[in-house]
């Protein structure tokens, strides 16, 4: 969860970066297409302002915005795997992670809607799965 989050903060510090580059330079007549929806985003969920990391909240955004989130996320972790972490030792971190956070873990997925991660018996089953098909 921390992971994701710091990855969120830096995708919104970004699109802020654009924003303001864009719009100084070229008066908002051009946009890149990948910064675009980092943009949107922050307009919608933030009112353009970069939120602190704690006021970061994965249940607010839309099944959309949350799957750009987590793309940015995924690529992130990769690129901590080409810092020769292996699959394992990431996996086992994550699992260790996910096990100190589990109660906002779920009250998180709880509110966004999740089909995963709804209670406390089916914790483990869940991350279990999560962790097996994550793509590292």
């Amino acid at each position: 969860h921390d992971y994701h989050v710091t990855c969120m903060h830096q995708v919104l510090l970004e699109a802020k970066s654009n924003m303001e580059s864009v719009e100084w330079s070229l008066k908002g007549l051009y946009r890149k297409a990948k910064g675009e929806k980092k943009q949107d985003i922050l307009k919608q969920v933030y009112g353009g302002k970069v939120p602190e990391k704690i006021d970061i909240k994965i249940g607010e955004l839309t099944a959309d915005q949350q799957q750009k989130f987590w793309e940015k996320t995924q690529s992130a972790l990769q690129n901590a795997l080409n810092a020769h972490i292996s699959k394992k030792t990431l996996v086992n971190e994550m699992r260790q992670i996910m096990l100190r956070n589990n109660d906002s873990i779920i009250q998180g997925m709880v509110a966004g809607g999740s089909d995963l991660f709804t209670s406390e018996q089916n914790f483990e089953q869940d991350m279990n799965r999560m962790l097996n098909t994550v793509n590292l």
